[in-house]
Formats: C-alpha cells, sequence, structure tokens
C-alpha cells in the first residue's frame, strides 16, 4: 500500500500513521506482507525538513518505549518528495493506494485542477480524503471552547498566537482569499472531475467539510 500525505508541515498524518503502525507491531502477529510505503509531499525544502524532523524525534520516542517489540513487523517505510503538488503529483496514473491532503485545497490556484490530478494518481481501489473549509468558517470558538475545558487562560501566551491566526484565516474566508466550499458547492466540484463515488460530511461543528472519494466511477455514493 501506498500512502500520500500532500502538502506536508508538522507530518501530523505521517505521525499517526507511525504511532498506529507501531502499535499494531505489539499487538498482531506478522504475515510477511511489505510493510506500506508513506510519502510526504511538500512544495519547499523548509516544508520537508520540518516534518522530517518531527518524525525522526516521534521514531526516537517509540523506540525507546517499544524495545522488543518492533521486530514481529518491519517499521513503516516512510519517504519524502519535495514537488508543486498543486499542480502535479510524481506518481504514476493509478499507483497510489490512499492519499489524504488537510486543509490545503483552499490555498490551491485551481481546486478543479487539483483534484483532478489527486484522483488520477489514485489506484482503481483507492482513495481520496481530503478537508476543507466551509464559507462561515470560524474556528476561535472552537479553540476557545478546548481552553476552556482543559481549564487553560485565552490570553496566555500558548493560546494568544493561535487565536490570532483564526482571526486571520477568517478575515481571508471572507474576503474570499481562500477556496470555500459548503457541501453543495463541493460535490458539483467533484462532478465536475467526473467524480461519481463521494460522500461529504460536516467536521467541527460543520465549521469545515471531510470528503471521501473512491476511484471507481460508481453512480453511488461511498459508504
Amino acid at each position: 500500500a501506498v500512502l500520500v500525505d500532500t502538502g506536508v508541515g508538522q507530518s501530523d498524518l505521517t505521525r499517526a500513521a507511525l504511532i498506529n503502525h507501531t502499535y499494531r507491531a505489539g499487538q498482531s502477529s506478522w504475515t510477511g506482507r511489505p510493510s506500506p510505503l508513506l510519502v510526504g509531499v511538500g512544495r519547499s525544502r523548509e516544508r520537508i525538513n520540518q516534518g522530517r524532523h518531527a518524525v525522526l524525534v516521534l521514531q526516537r520516542e517509540l523506540a525507546t518505549g517499544f524495545v522488543g517489540r518492533l521486530s514481529a513487523m518491519p517499521p513503516l517505510s516512510i519517504g519524502w518528495l519535495q514537488a508543486d503538488w498543486m499542480h502535479a503529483l510524481p506518481f504514476r496514473t493509478g499507483s497510489v493506494s490512499r492519499l489524504v491532503c488537510n486543509l490545503s485545497l483552499p490555498y490551491v490556484p485551481s481546486p478543479l485542477a487539483a483534484l483532478r490530478e489527486w484522483h488520477r494518481v489514485l489506484h482503481p481501489d483507492g482513495c481520496l480524503i481530503f478537508t476543507t473549509f466551509h464559507p462561515n468558517t470560524d474556528l476561535s470558538p472552537l479553540y476557545r471552547r478546548h481552553l476552556r475545558q482543559a481549564n487553560q487562560d485565552e490570553f496566555s501566551a500558548q493560546a494568544q498566537p493561535l487565536l490570532h491566526y483564526f482571526a486571520r484565516l477568517r478575515e481571508a474566508i471572507r474576503h474570499r482569499i481562500l477556496h470555500t466550499f459548503d457541501e453543495p458547492g463541493l460535490a458539483a466540484l467533484l462532478g465536475q472531475c467526473r467524480i461519481a463515488s463521494f460522500r461529504i460530511l460536516p467536521i467541527f461543528d460543520g465549521q469545515a467539510l471531510v470528503a471521501i472519494v473512491g476511484k471507481q466511477n460508481s453512480s453511488s455514493s461511498l459508504h
């Protein structure tokens, strides 16, 4: 299996996959299948280095906590590619099992061109998962709720930069600097790509959307 994370930053997906694979190594018997290949794709060397460093730190932590358990399964294979994924992905048509793009579609020059390219590289049984902002997205109330539940001060040095970022993000969305979609609009965009097999769900209390896209040209939605 080949899993691609486009638009890497902090490499949250890569780290989550690494933790999951390490847990499986300690809990499951190995069947001899090859380890999945996870590829992080970023536009700049700075982003790639940032993601690689975060993953290396986690790998050291996991190796310390799971001594003797990792021999049951080969380690998760992780690769990094610097490429302009907004226009073209350096993968053969139909070669990617899973492609994940988290909150990157709003920033691409052409969402239509990006989706067509992401769909092109999917394996016939593959799956594309991406998230995008809603036209009314404002993440500040959600973050403030989290702070209250955690009994943390929203005026702290840790909270203020994030709240400032969310305010800037809200203004960018309001002034239509970023691409945003409601459910009918996102469904229409997928239809323009001739994608018939998909499912769209609201997340973050409706502040954003997640789309799960299949490669098969089926008239029915994914279940």
